[in-house]
C-alpha cells in the first residue's frame, strides 16, 4: 500500500470506511476477489486506535454477517429451541473479538477473518445442542432435578473447560483444545483456518493424541 493510499484511509470519516468495508464484506461473503485495506483501517482503528465507535459499527456489520449465516444453518431449527438468534450473535462476535485483542495476525485478511467468524458460529451453536444433549442424558438418568436452569448448565459446561485448561500446560495445547471440542473443528479445518498459527496437519493430530491422554490421566487423577 503506497503512503498516499494509508493517508487517505486514516483521514477517512468513519461513515465513509464502513461504507466501502461493507462493501469488500460483500464481496468476500460471495466468494469475489476483494481488496480489504478498508477492513484493515477499520480493523486497526478498533483496535490499536481503540476506538470504540469503530468497534462498535465493526461488530454491527459483523453481526448481521453472522445473522445471515444463521438463517441457513442446517442446525438452525433445533439451535433456536435452545437459545436465540442474538444469543449466538453475541456469542460468536465476542468470540471474534477475543480473537482481535490476543492479536491474530490472519484475522487482518478479511477472507480469513471471515472463514473463523463462520467457524465460530458453528461451534458456538453445536456447543449450545452439545449442552442441552447432555443435560438430557444425565435427566434421563436421574442425576439432576427436572426444571435445573439453562444458566446452572452453561456455568457448568464453563466449568469444565476451565478444569481442561488445567490438565494442559501450554497455551498452544489449550489453543488446539478449544479449536478441536469448543468450536469443533477437525485438524484439517484447522490448519486450513488457521494457517499464521498452525501449518502442519501432522502436529495437530499429534497434539490431539497428547491432549487426549492428559485429559484421560487428570480423570485418573480426580477418581
Amino acid at each position: 500500500m503506497s503512503i498516499e493510499m494509508e493517508n487517505h484511509l486514516r483521514n477517512m470519516d468513519l461513515a465513509a470506511l464502513v461504507a466501502q468495508c461493507m462493501r469488500e464484506i460483500d464481496c468476500a461473503v460471495r466468494g469475489e476477489a476483494q481488496n480489504d485495506q478498508h477492513w484493515q483501517e477499520l480493523l486497526r482503528r478498533s483496535t490499536i486506535q481503540h476506538d470504540a465507535a469503530a468497534r462498535e459499527v465493526l461488530l454491527r456489520h459483523l453481526g448481521l454477517v453472522v445473522q445471515a449465516w444463521i438463517g441457513c444453518h442446517p442446525k438452525k431449527e433445533a439451535a433456536f429451541r435452545l437459545e436465540s438468534e442474538a444469543y449466538y450473535t453475541a456469542r460468536t462476535c465476542e468470540q471474534f473479538w477475543q480473537a482481535v485483542v490476543q492479536q491474530e495476525p490472519a484475522l487482518g485478511r478479511l477472507s480469513t477473518a471471515l472463514h473463523y467468524m463462520r467457524a465460530s458460529l458453528n461451534g458456538v451453536m453445536l456447543d449450545a445442542l452439545r449442552t442441552h444433549t447432555q443435560f438430557s442424558v444425565k435427566l434421563l438418568a436421574g442425576s439432576v432435578e427436572v426444571g435445573e436452569p439453562t444458566e446452572k448448565t452453561y456455568k457448568r459446561s464453563q466449568a469444565e473447560w476451565e478444569r481442561i485448561c488445567k490438565l494442559l500446560p501450554t497455551e498452544r495445547e489449550q489453543r488446539v483444545a478449544y479449536l478441536l471440542f469448543h468450536c469443533g473443528l477437525q485438524p484439517e479445518e484447522i490448519v486450513r483456518l488457521c494457517p499464521q498459527e498452525f501449518n502442519s496437519l501432522q502436529e495437530i493430530s499429534c497434539m490431539r493424541r497428547t491432549i487426549i491422554e492428559r485429559l484421560a490421566a487428570g480423570d485418573n487423577e480426580l477418581d
